[in-house]
């Protein structure tokens, strides 16, 4: 038993140190070894208090480092889809009230080679 759960805290030191570097290639490497570790772990006789404290404090700490990268992802696809937006002109009001739109700026001249 002891042996999965040192592979298991291993992985889940892993998954950690990958998360904390942005290595989702190394995320996605690791998820199906997380798995056939937690089906080999759910097999084995019941775990002492100490052991489940010490996997749910590692499982805890790398769910909230996920949530965070998650986060952060859905952070950076609103900054592009902002700016994607922004160089595609700006929508004003005018005095009235009315829409309007300004494209984005056009060069004075036009080169041609």
């Amino acid at each position: 038993m002891t042996d999965v759960l040192d592979r298991l805290s291993a992985l889940l030191e892993a998954e950690r140190l990958a998360l904390r570097q942005g290595d989702l290639a190394t995320l996605t490497d690791l998820t199906p070894r997380k798995e056939t570790l937690a089906d080999d772990l759910s097999r084995l006789a019941t775990l002492s208090q100490a052991q489940r404290d010490e996997m749910q404090f590692l499982l805890e700490r790398n769910r909230r480092l996920l949530a965070a990268a998650r986060d952060g992802v859905r952070d950076v696809q609103a900054r592009l889809q902002e700016q994607q937006r922004l160089r595609q002109g700006m929508t004003t009001y005018d005095r009235s009230g009315q829409e309007s739109r300004i494209g984005p700026a056009r060069p004075g001249t036009e080169r041609r080679f």
